[in-house]
């Protein structure tokens, strides 16, 4: 994809789902109550692991879906800090997940900071008994071990139009666009 289609694609995926996606059940999010009186919505956080080379498709495709149907989301992008070490900044967002989001391609498999972050994921929810792991398949590429193993449903988004694929990873998140399927 060119520069700049990934953005369009984004802004497709965001109007497809708003016409026509189920309703299902509400997003996974609570009332909270601030200090000054008001409620407002909290999401579920969901942590987005990557490698910078799905970046532009990541930042405006992917987070803007997951933000629009209530995820909080945890990425570098937003969160991390010039002078702080990284594998550090990873983990503390890491630690602060429901959801690890796994976007594999073959670069997120070469990449040491993707294998850390996946180690990770995985460390968490070791037999995949609680769904806290989702394998995003973006670009083709073999399923590694460490996830192969334990058979996980994993979303097929290497096209990116599929709305039963987005419905699967939306579900997974506890979001949801919130209209109508015609």
């Amino acid at each position: 994809m060119k520069r700049g289609e990934d953005s369009l694609a984004g802004e497709r995926v965001l109007l497809a789902f708003r016409r026509h996606r189920q309703l299902q059940s509400p997003p996974a999010t609570h009332l909270v109550h601030s200090s000054l009186g008001r409620s407002q919505l909290v999401g579920r956080k969901v942590f987005i692991s990557y490698c910078h080379r799905q970046g532009e498709w990541v930042w405006e495709c992917l987070v803007p879906v997951l933000e629009a149907g209530g995820a909080e989301v945890l990425i570098d992008r937003k969160r991390f800090e010039a002078g702080k070490a990284v594998i550090g900044q990873m983990d503390s967002a890491q630690d602060e997940a429901d959801l690890h989001v796994l976007v594999l391609s073959e670069d997120y498999l070469n990449s040491k900071y993707c294998q850390h972050e996946m180690k990770r994921a995985v460390d968490a929810d070791p037999t995949f008994a609680r769904g806290s792991v989702v394998p995003v398949m973006r670009r083709p590429c073999k399923l590694p071990t460490l996830l192969a193993k334990h058979e996980p449903v994993w979303v097929d988004l290497r096209n990116g139009s599929s709305a039963e694929q987005w419905d699967l990873l939306l579900g997974a998140c506890d979001a949801d666009l919130g209209a109508a399927a015609p």
